[in-house]
């Protein structure tokens, strides 16, 4: 029996393997018609279809590949930036900014610790239910309502790297939240400073105050400094605004690692701050604080609108004391100012935010008088022993214009007319009397008040400057569709009617005519040095113009203003220790019948150093208010000095 588990037999007949050759032939033999063309055409069309499989799958991955290169070559560095950001967070670490000094080195301003609660929206939950518990814990921790907290948590992008919750928040209370909040997501209490400043009332005007800064504000100073975040504190007014960059400094970074619940695992990597500059004022602190108490006194006691003073040195354009009334407390604003405090400013109508020394354009009276009689003096329309007789005034084709004084003051030179400010006299240099006289005319009169500086800014370096008003012929047939009248001459050479001008203005030019001639621009600031003291920058004096006109006219100009406080019309400043000399003025105005007092004085008289300009507005005649004010200033700078 054959053994059915044995693979081989190898005693098997050869009659048992088939002959492969024979049935090769004989498959070669069988006619292709017995087999049919339909199997041929079948095996054509796999392999059609098997070829664009394969076409399609080599496109596939070759998209694939190509992504893949464009993701990792083109992209990666974004795609790794976001993929970092998910785990990174980078905090800005505030600089001190920098404070002030006044010219003595007292210090004005302090940074003080202030805490800000904010959202990070990268690390809050994604999932409804918990944000929704994450919303309710914040506010219960925080005090906000849940509504508002809800608000923002929707309206802050999650790119937007935080968002502000609470501001100015007390220490005892920052340091609660700190524990309160740490284990919440998407939520932390970040320290910063704050300004403090020492007497608020009294430098307001000249330091200003910060704000949280706008959209226009912030895409501006990036353009500068790409330091800024969009939700920075910068200077809105005063010195703050204008030297916001030097005192900004430069914050640091840090950045750390967090979990899943953006909770800090570990610190990657940090970079300190650099403090910006501090600022050394030309204001003289005790001058400053006099000015603003003496023009504070006085706009209560008149009744009065308001008014601004000025100290400045003749010589440099230094600004010694900067003072308007009525003012505000920047300290508001520095702790966190309320809606309804900062409505009470902005509709107060006395306008305690409105800086009138630099902002405030008024007529100037008869302070403008010393320019005239210079324009004159060097246009040789006058000498000066050139004289008319003041009756009473000028009649001009059956129109009166009177001086100040009924029955005149008889015969007058430009000493005489600057120091008793007789009108007549300057009717007549200005505008003539269409017969026996020309006078300057008013193309004259507006240039040389222009070469004096008006209808211009001085480029203080304090923001809200205004450049006053000069009419003309020109711009009165086109404003007013009016013919220019030798009365609007007259007018215009007394300081009255269109003319306005800055109480900084008539400062400076009061300068130009105590030191010969030399416009110097008015800055505030004195020095600019870094916290460590390694770098130090002076402010240096600018000249705007020089030789105006020349000094030979100048002087006789200083003569007529010597005589106002010998025997004229500023005799209230003959007692001072040091001889003075000024011009007074009272402007009529359209708001009311009492007209503004203005004073403008500069001294000692053989040796100019200061100028000080004062304006009350309704304080009636130059005597009445404005020349008090320049007294006690004046009283106190001299003592100083001695």
């Amino acid at each position: 029996m054959r053994n059915p588990f044995e693979l081989y037999d190898k005693h098997r007949h050869k009659e048992d393997f088939v002959d492969t050759s024979r049935a090769e032939m004989q498959i070669d033999q069988i006619p292709l018609e017995s087999v049919g063309m339909r199997g041929s055409s079948s095996s054509s069309s796999s392999l059609k279809r098997l070829r664009w499989v394969g076409i399609g799958v080599v496109c596939v991955f070759g998209i694939l590949f190509a992504r893949l290169g464009y993701l990792q070559g083109v992209q990666g560095d974004e795609l790794l930036r976001q993929a970092e950001g998910n785990r990174l967070r980078e905090h800005r670490i505030a600089a001190a900014r920098g404070v002030f000094f006044d010219r003595n080195g007292l210090q004005l301003v302090k940074n003080v610790p202030d805490f800000t609660v904010v959202l990070i929206p990268k690390d809050l939950p994604r999932q409804d239910e918990e944000l929704d518990q994450t919303v309710q814990t914040i506010s219960l921790y925080t005090h906000i309502p849940i509504e508002e907290v809800r608000q923002l948590v929707e309206e802050t992008p999650i790119s937007q790297p935080s968002a502000t919750l609470l501001e100015h928040v007390e220490y005892l209370t920052a340091t609660r939240l700190m524990v309160d909040l740490q284990s919440v997501p998407g939520v932390r209490v970040e320290t910063g400073f704050r300004r403090s400043y020492t007497d608020g009332t009294t430098w307001s005007a000249i330091l200003g105050y910060m704000g949280k800064i706008n959209m226009d504000e912030w895409k501006e100073l990036l353009t500068k400094n790409d330091d800024y975040s969009f939700d920075a504190v910068i200077g809105k007014t005063g010195v703050e605004s204008t030297y916001e960059e030097v005192l900004k400094g430069t914050d640091g970074k840090r950045v750390t690692e967090v979990n899943a619940q953006g909770k800090e695992q570990a610190v990657v990597s940090s970079t300190g701050a650099i403090p910006g500059k501090n600022i050394f004022l030309s204001i003289d602190s005790g001058l400053q604080h006099v000015t603003q108490t003496a023009l504070d006194d006085m706009v209560k006691q008149k009744n009065s609108p308001g008014g601004a003073a000025i100290a400045m040195d003749v010589n440099s354009g230094e600004i010694l004391a900067l003072a308007t009334a009525p003012t505000f407390d920047n300290e508001w604003f520095a702790r966190g100012i309320t809606q309804d405090e900062y409505s009470q400013l902005i509709n107060d109508e006395r306008k305690p935010l409105f800086n009138r020394t630099i902002s405030g354009e008024y007529p100037s009276g008869s302070t403008f008088k010393p320019v005239v009689a210079a324009a004159g003096l060097a246009e040789h329309v006058i000498t000066p022993s050139s004289t008319v007789l003041s009756v009473g005034g000028i009649d001009i084709n059956g129109n009166f214009f009177p001086d100040w004084r009924a029955g005149g003051h008889g015969v007058t030179d430009v000493h005489k007319a600057l120091a008793d400010s007789v009108n007549t006299f300057f009717y007549l240099l200005g505008g003539g009397d269409n017969e026996t006289t020309t006078g300057l005319g008013v193309d004259r009169i507006v240039e040389y008040a222009k070469k004096f500086g008006l209808a211009r800014v001085l480029q203080i370096d304090l923001p809200g400057e205004q450049t006053g008003f000069l009419p003309s012929k020109a711009w009165k047939e086109e404003t007013k569709n009016e013919l220019w009248y030798i009365g609007d001459t007259y007018h215009l050479a007394i300081g009255q009617g269109d003319i306005l001008v800055t109480p900084l203005q008539v400062a400076s030019y009061t300068a130009t005519i105590a030191n010969g001639g030399t416009i110097w621009k008015p800055h505030i600031t004195k020095t600019i040095v870094s916290q460590d003291g390694t770098e130090r920058t002076d402010v240096i004096p600018e000249a705007l113009a020089t030789s105006v006109i020349e000094d030979q006219y100048l002087r006789v100009v200083r003569e007529g203003m010597r005589q106002a406080v010998t025997s004229g019309s500023a005799r209230g400043l003959g007692g001072l220790a040091w001889p003075m000399a000024a011009k007074t003025g009272t402007a009529q105005h359209g708001g009311s019948d009492i007209p503004h007092s203005w004073v403008t004085v500069f001294g000692p008289y053989d040796d100019p150093s200061i100028v000080v300009t004062v304006l009350v507005e309704e304080g009636g005649e130059g005597t009445e208010a404005a020349l008090p004010v320049a007294r006690d200033m004046l009283n106190y700078y001299i003592a100083q000095q001695q």
